[in-house]
């Protein structure tokens, strides 16, 4: 990373349904980095929407988003084949093998589940 990467101000894609979560993520992003600049989405097409314009340096997404799921958005992140990929953190109430092994074809940054 150059010292122009480490000073650009981050930008953050959260894609939550829960607006719970959606609270306790913005919060703990603005913990890492106040100066992250955050859009929110509560669905996937909405997600979709949103990175029409831009490409994200991290995408937080709920696997069980409405519309268009994360695993989705993951898939259609991967297929631009870009250089570092970009940052995606995969968020699932599902922990069994097949769900685990269908994300992690896809090199989601972290596979996170719920409880």
């Amino acid at each position: 990373m150059t010292v122009v990467e480490a000073l650009a101000v981050p930008r953050v894609l959260i894609a939550e349904s829960d607006p719970w979560a959606r609270e306790m993520l913005n919060e703990l992003v603005l913990d890492v980095r106040c100066d992250a600049q955050l859009d929110i989405c509560s669905n996937g097409r909405e997600a979709i929407e949103r990175m029409s314009g831009y490409i994200p340096d991290l995408v937080i997404a709920s696997r069980e988003l409405p519309g268009v799921d994360g695993l989705s958005l993951l898939r259609g992140l991967r297929q631009l084949r870009r250089q570092p990929p970009v940052r995606f953190i995969l968020l699932s109430s599902r922990s069994d093998s097949v769900s685990v092994r269908e994300a992690v074809q896809l090199a989601p940054t972290a596979y996170l589940t719920n409880p």
